[in-house]
């Protein structure tokens, strides 16, 4: 018996006639379905906005430092709370509820991000992406300066840092040194090029004091 595996009845240079391949559709392009049912959506403190100047954030933030720090427009002072009183990022970040994640994309920054809740089960929140990126821009500048793999309390005692490697004079001069021209806060808009993924604008210091 022939050791070798068992081949096709007919090879390649087979005589059947094989099907002809489908015709090319007419249209260079074609429309993807979204990828998920219903489209994710923003909440507007989130997104850059059109402005008589260009654009515009509603949320004011120096993102080298921690998120408490974030304030929203003195113009949006009404919105603050919504309907349960409750503090501004407290509010849900997405459209569905029920959506489970997000992408994001930070200027700068070569991997994407995805943005979870904090609590499964439950919404995203403002918090939760204020959160996430700040967690990821002091994980990027770290790793710049060669502190690799570090998480909020770690120590590493090689690079002299030992326990205030994560204080937050640490990572405000990590994150500046990483963004020298400034990263502030300068909004979500949709990518141009990824289905259900937004960009975060990452503004010099400049531009952000004009803002406020």
């Amino acid at each position: 018996m022939d050791p070798r595996p068992a081949q096709s009845r007919f090879s390649r240079h087979s005589s059947r006639k094989s099907m002809p391949p489908p015709p090319l559709a007419r249209r260079a392009t074609i429309d993807l379905p979204s990828l998920s049912v219903n489209p994710i959506l923003i909440h507007k403190f989130l997104s850059r906005q059109r402005s008589s100047t260009g654009f515009d954030a509603p949320i004011h933030w120096n993102m080298a430092l921690p998120p408490s720090t974030a304030r929203l427009a003195a113009a949006l002072a009404p919105a603050d709370a919504n309907a349960n009183g409750t503090r501004w990022s407290r509010v849900v970040a997405v459209s569905p509820q029920s959506a489970p994640s997000v992408t994001v994309r930070i200027e700068g920054i070569e991997r994407p991000v995805v943005v979870f809740p904090a609590t499964i089960g439950y919404p995203i929140r403002i918090e939760d992406m204020l959160e996430t990126i700040h967690s990821v821009l002091r994980y990027e500048a770290f790793e710049a300066l060669g502190v690799h793999g570090l998480l909020p309390g770690d120590v590493d005692s090689s690079s002299g840092m030992g326990n205030v490697a994560f204080d937050e004079a640490a990572t405000a001069n990590a994150i500046q040194r990483k963004f020298p021209r400034g990263a502030w806060w300068g909004g979500l808009y949709e990518s141009a090029d990824e289905r259900e993924v937004w960009v975060l604008e990452v503004c010099a210091a400049k531009r952000a004091h004009q803002r406020s």
